[in-house]
């Protein structure tokens, strides 16, 4: 007698991409409807995916190379500038001689 292989189930296999499009959505900073519309061109394919909707092997070889294609090699966190610098306060002498000169004074 042969052992039965355990296959993946339908949920398991949706639950595993959202979960991945999520990861990759959190590492480059992005919404899950701009993935879809890069990848099918098609901005509601996540909210359908994560209702149930079905989607073919095609799409779902699509979307992973998609992702090992465009993994991001540092986080978005690190990836962000430093804040600049604020500007300096003007003098009251400069803000005097503008509501002079705009009819405020």
């Amino acid at each position: 007698m042969t052992a039965r292989m355990a296959y993946p189930t339908e949920s398991e296999i949706r639950s595993a991409l959202i979960e991945r499009m999520q990861a990759f959505c959190a590492a480059r900073g992005i919404a899950p409807s701009m993935v879809c519309r890069a990848v099918m061109n098609d901005t509601n394919f996540f909210t359908k995916l994560v209702a149930g909707g079905n989607f073919t092997i095609t799409t779902y070889q699509r979307l992973h190379t998609h992702f090992d294609q465009n993994w991001p090699a540092v986080p978005v966190e690190r990836q962000r500038a430093p804040p600049k610098p604020k500007p300096a306060k003007r003098s009251k002498r400069k803000r005097a001689k503008r509501k002079r000169r705009n009819g405020s004074a």
